[in-house]
């Protein structure tokens, strides 16, 4: 299916999906989940409605999509980027660094906007959860990757993955409340070396 926009381009269904997908974060992010809807986010990407339709049958499917689209594209960026992370004792340090990065763009607000909504959407409940928990594999993954297989073979991998996440996500969610730049880097400063620690911490993957 092809689709003309505003502009006077024809584009085709792949194309059309991908301005869907990014005008729904954008609107979420902008506007709040209940004033995304799928009119507002179909006149952000310039495109019809029907064509929004076409891709997503509810509103409730096209933010969850969006929202894991994101988280790929996001993951992807990252694990290009750790590619020049350092070797050697550092490299832990500036890879958690680099994950903390995605806690403070587009995709981390649009989570949460759609973590409060869901608590009282059963629909959109079921999608964001479908979604996190492909997320989660992806972000396994991504740890994995950048921090390298002495963290990999341990046992409780995946816990400390998830240990890690939890405490990224909650000073995150302090910094939506525009806390002091100062304030939120010292707090960055001491989570990061507690998790350093955690991660240093007994290499050989054998438990304590």
């Amino acid at each position: 299916m092809s689709e003309v926009v505003r502009d006077g381009r024809l584009l085709n269904g792949q194309q059309t999906r991908q301005r869907v997908l990014h005008a729904a974060i954008v609107c979420v992010v902008r506007d709040g989940y209940a004033a995304a809807s799928t009119v507002r986010i179909a006149e952000a990407a310039g495109v019809s409605r029907g064509a929004l339709m076409h891709h997503f049958q509810s509103r409730e499917a096209l933010v969850a999509a969006a929202v894991e689209h994101l988280a790929q594209r996001r993951g992807a960026e990252l694990a290009r980027r750790g590619q020049d992370l350092p070797t050697g004792p550092g490299r832990v340090a500036a890879a958690l660094d680099l994950l903390w990065d995605s806690f403070s763009g587009d995709l981390f607000k649009a989570t949460v906007e759609l973590w409060t909504a869901a608590r009282t959407d059963p629909g959109l409940r079921a999608r964001v959860d479908e979604a996190e928990r492909r997320i989660g594999r992806g972000q396994i993954e991504l740890f994995g990757e950048l921090l390298g297989p002495d963290n990999t073979r341990r046992p409780d991998f995946e816990e400390r993955v998830q240990f890690a996440v939890g405490a990224m996500r909650g000073l995150a969610v302090l910094d939506s409340f525009h806390i002091d730049p100062q304030a939120r880097a010292r707090q960055w400063d001491f989570h990061r070396s507690q998790l350093v620690e955690m991660f240093t911490s007994n290499t050989d993957g054998a438990d304590r």
